[in-house]
């Protein structure tokens, strides 16, 4: 069974990562945490994760002249480190997807219950619940309905959220006034206890990666584009590079408004809602497009994750490294068993863990799960880049595409991945606190089952 062949256009492809970025979702709800860590130093703590994914993106996209498939990260770890590491690689990408689309049905959950509980009155955990259950009822459907329409709802949803971003940053930045300063790209700002300086900049890049994470997720619609090496070359590093911009963008306006001495409790600000604070002071009723908008985003985050997940699960099935029913596909040629694994399972997790603890805390747990995962997958991509050029292609070989960069790409993921695994191993670095922590520990877990089941 075969994915509709030449069904996407290379807006769509590049759209599929935008989405997955999903910018307002990210900007507003899971990169404000960072700054409970970086504080004032939250832009340079941005500019830090861009340069990580910026790298990792150049990597993929010399990948994806050769190896356009569904399997994508899986794929090109297979050829290049060989096949029992791409094994790995494929469950670890598959299962942190899977876990994206439940920590942002999470994420909409409690946002809606927090707006709905101050203004109406409703219910918080009964709101949050119905709220995470009908989002992945959405996402189930508009997957059902086929690529081409998935991937046309993320472009509207994307190109909204980008532009309402914008104007909302520049006007921050022109009242913050005399409050713009350029000492917020450095690290004299960053005042966390515990997080001082440049401590706080890799933990809050835990959660910057994962709100900036996706970029490469336009590689799994390779077999569904029209022209599959360019589109997703163009994808991966146009997504990286635009929604980088725009992520720079937003902390810096945030930072000035807000305050730099003052970022360590951004997170905490108007509930736990920052973002909708400030758009009140600076555009009233503005408030409610933005919620709305934000809303939006986070669907279409969920809607994309969901293409990648089925994706890498049916890819995995149809090659015989996960049960091959896993491959069916359904009368619109989707991944239908796929979906109704990533359904039943994200779903579940979204409920135990919000009910566990709280939305927030959940959610938390399950970025932590999901970035260490993607840390370790984009540092094996980067190496891959590396073998697979010197395997096969050694004529084409150039040192700076396919051994600088690369070597860069997964170097600067290191601190990242030591300090969400709990090891100071450099005083630069800061290791994350329970309950968190048990995401890290999650993820170990998920990568040694995976790595005995290849054994």
């Amino acid at each position: 069974e075969e994915l509709s062949h030449g069904k996407l256009s290379n807006g769509a492809v590049l759209f599929q990562s935008i989405s997955q970025i999903a910018p307002a979702g990210g900007i507003a709800t899971v990169a404000i945490i960072g700054a409970n860590f970086a504080g004032g130093a939250l832009t340079l703590a941005t500019i830090v994760s861009v340069i990580a994914c910026l790298l990792t993106a150049l990597s993929v996209a010399q990948l994806a002249r050769y190896l356009p498939s569904a399997g994508s990260l899986g794929t090109y770890v297979s050829r290049g480190l060989g096949g029992g590491t791409g094994f790995v690689v494929g469950w670890m990408y598959a299962i942190s997807e899977l876990l994206i689309v439940s920590f942002v049905a999470l994420l909409l959950g409690g946002l809606v219950a927090g707006v709905c509980n101050a203004y109406f009155g409703w219910p918080v955990t009964a709101t949050w619940v119905v709220s995470v259950i009908v989002m992945y009822v959405l996402v189930a459907v508009v997957h059902e309905l086929g690529v081409g329409v998935s991937t046309r709802v993320q472009q509207i949803i994307s190109i909204v959220e980008v532009l309402l971003f914008v104007a909302l940053s520049i006007a921050l930045i022109i009242s913050a006034g005399g409050r713009n300063s350029l000492s917020v790209f450095g690290t004299s700002h960053g005042n966390v206890k515990g997080y001082i300086g440049a401590a706080g900049l890799f933990p809050a890049a835990v959660f910057i990666i994962t709100a900036f994470g996706g970029f490469e997720t336009a590689a799994s619609l390779a077999e569904e584009a029209r022209e599959p090496r360019r589109a997703v070359q163009t994808a991966v590093v146009g997504a990286v590079l635009g929604i980088g911009v725009l992520y720079v963008l937003t902390s810096y306006a945030a930072t000035v408004y807000f305050g730099p001495d003052r970022m360590g409790v951004f997170a905490a600000f108007n509930g736990g809602d920052p973002w909708t604070g400030m758009t009140r002071e600076v555009w009233g009723v503005g408030w409610v497009v933005l919620f709305l908008v934000v809303v939006n985003s986070l669907y279409g985050a969920g809607n994309a994750a969901t293409n990648v997940s089925t994706r890498m699960f049916m890819s995995l099935g149809r090659v015989g490294l996960a049960p091959r029913q896993l491959g069916h596909l359904g009368r619109r040629h989707t991944p239908v068993r796929g979906l109704v694994v990533v359904v039943v399972i994200g779903l579940a997790l979204a409920i135990w863990l919000g009910l566990q603890y709280d939305p927030i805390t959940g959610l938390s747990i399950m970025v932590v799960a999901s970035t260490g995962l993607y840390i370790a997958i984009y540092i094996l991509v980067n190496l891959a880049c590396i073998a697979y050029f010197l395997r096969y292609r050694r004529a084409e070989f150039n040192w700076l595409k396919h051994l600088v960069l690369p070597v860069a790409g997964a170097a600067v993921f290191v601190p990242v991945l030591l300090a969400e695994l709990g090891i100071p191993a450099f005083s630069f670095i800061s290791k994350l606190q329970a309950p968190l922590i048990y995401g890290a520990y999650a993820a170990v877990a998920i990568v040694v089952v995976a790595v005995a089941a290849a054994c």
